[in-house]
């Protein structure tokens, strides 16, 4: 892959890869060995950083890149509200062959690297930080780090302290460890800033509200609390300041842990009079962003040649039968269904009960117009195809389903089934592998880029298990929440 967006992107083997080819640079960047060639890097930093972007752009040199920093939302037109579809396609038509974002949008990066494929751009996307969702090159430096000093990502306890529901760098770093024998997490924070569970699935984890649980860890990885992501003060002052590694705690941690930190320190959460400490690395640590961009950008380089990427394969839709429907009617009040048969229009069946306000919402029905629109909904039926052993249908009279609409409930509720009655006839059918919804619905996260940027409002995506549990996933910014939630607004 040429774009390095998400850590949730990659499997185990790819991340010892990159880890290896990570190390390969650390000769050459302490050497400050330099190549040449006539690619161009755009730096486009619409947060402030001073590591992130010091180290990228030190990376670039060193790879051979024309290095043009763009420091400051202020310095673009996202000052005057211009889009970040807009400015990132005006970089990519300045031949920038590699653009690396920091965006306060929530799958900003993922959304650019998937726009600029669709208007044939060839430029490569690295996302250097996406509001609080990804920092997928921090993962690879803060793994190298501990490569470096353990000589292994296999069989170590690693504790993670501060504000672990809004930092993008643990996101990525706990994604980064999926899949690795041995990784034990040890989790802890104030409950309101709790790591989310998602990003810590397969992975044997500790929850904790005190330092004492880092016991026996072999690395405590200390994160700020996130200033900037809380709405009001308060709510910032109730959980800054809870959790120090200081002087006593290295102490009873013992000689052998190391301790991490992503930085910038914002309150003191590793005290300063540590910071020299030998056991304290986090300056090693962010040393070590640059072989780790330095490999990032020539693996890039490589995979420019690429055509842009498509989008995923559409659902499946598949035709289950195709019979007179005064016989499908006829069986059904045999069987003592509440079914009420109509000429024209469709029959929406093997409904869970949760899903039918969101297929409503879908299809732009208000419960008050439900006789207006000669919409029925009936519920209580029984079935052996749910396990709830019940089921709702909805009955549309003289309406028939686009693909897109059929699609949509089909993610929605995956069990359905669609009825369509014209002609005298009843056409089945089902659409199978409902696991992506594209072009409809809305993401509920404030901050998701398509609830920013106008392009990308055009295009939502969605991931959910075709099993259907109720958790789906913004394609863009990787939230995850009840399905129920795609057409509330």
């Amino acid at each position: 892959m040429k774009h390095f967006i998400s850590t949730a992107d990659t499997t185990r083997d790819e991340i010892q890869e990159l880890v290896s080819w990570a190390k390969e640079h650390i000769d050459p960047f302490l050497r400050r060995e330099q190549v040449h060639h006539d690619k161009r890097a755009t730096l486009l930093f619409a947060e402030p950083s001073t590591r992130t972007r010091g180290s990228y752009e030190l990376a670039a040199k060193l790879t051979g890149f024309e290095v043009d920093p763009v420091t400051g939302a202020e310095a673009t037109s996202l000052m005057k509200e211009e889009s970040l579809s807009a400015t990132a396609r005006m970089f990519a038509r300045y031949h920038a062959d590699i653009l690396v974002i920091r965006t306060s949008l929530a799958g900003g990066a993922r959304w650019v690297a998937e726009m600029l494929g669709r208007y044939g751009y060839h430029t490569a996307v690295h996302n250097a930080g996406d509001e609080s969702n990804q920092h997928p090159s921090q993962a690879i430096l803060d793994l190298l780090t501990l490569r470096q000093e353990f000589g292994r990502l296999e069989n170590l306890t690693i504790g993670i302290v501060g504000d672990l529901k809004n930092s993008r760098t643990v996101h990525s770093l706990a994604w980064a460890l999926r899949g690795f024998p041995g990784i034990r997490l040890v989790l802890v924070s104030s409950p309101e800033v709790a790591l989310q569970p998602w990003y810590t699935e397969g992975l044997e984890v500790t929850v904790s509200d005190s330092l004492d649980a880092l016991a026996g860890c072999n690395v405590v990885y200390v994160t700020r609390v996130q200033r900037e992501r809380f709405a009001n003060a308060y709510d910032y002052a109730r959980v800054r300041g809870k959790f120090v590694v200081d002087a006593t705690v290295l102490e009873r941690l013992g000689p052998n842990v190391k301790i991490m930190h992503p930085q910038p320190i914002a309150d003191g959460e590793v005290a300063p009079e540590i910071w020299s400490h030998p056991q304290v690395i986090m300056d090693q640590q962010a040393q070590l962003g640059v072989p780790a961009r330095m490999m990032l950008l020539r693996r890039s380089l490589k995979y420019l040649p690429q055509p842009p990427e498509v989008e995923g394969v559409s659902p499946r839709e598949e035709q289950v039968s195709d019979d007179h429907a005064a016989q499908t009617i006829a069986r059904k009040h045999d069987a003592s269904l509440r079914y009420i048969p109509l000429e024209t229009g469709t029959v929406i069946d093997h409904l869970g009960g949760r899903a039918v306000p969101a297929i409503k919402a879908c299809l732009g029905i208000q419960d008050h117009e439900l006789d207006r629109h000669q919409v029925d909904v009936i519920g209580g039926l029984e079935t052996r195809q749910l396990p709830s052993g019940c089921k709702c249908i909805i009955r549309l009279n003289g309406r028939f389903l686009t693909p897109a609409e059929r699609a949509a409930i089909a993610f929605l509720a995956p069990t359905a089934t669609f009825n369509e009655i014209r002609d005298g006839r009843r056409i089945k059918s089902k659409v199978r592998d409902p696991h992506m919804l594209r072009g409809a619905g809305q993401c509920p996260n404030p901050a998701c880029v398509t609830r920013h940027d106008p392009e990308a409002a055009l295009h939502p995506a969605f991931h959910g298990a075709g099993d259907g549990d109720q958790l789906v996933w913004c394609h863009y910014c990787e939230q995850r929440f009840p399905r129920e939630q795609l057409f509330a607004n």
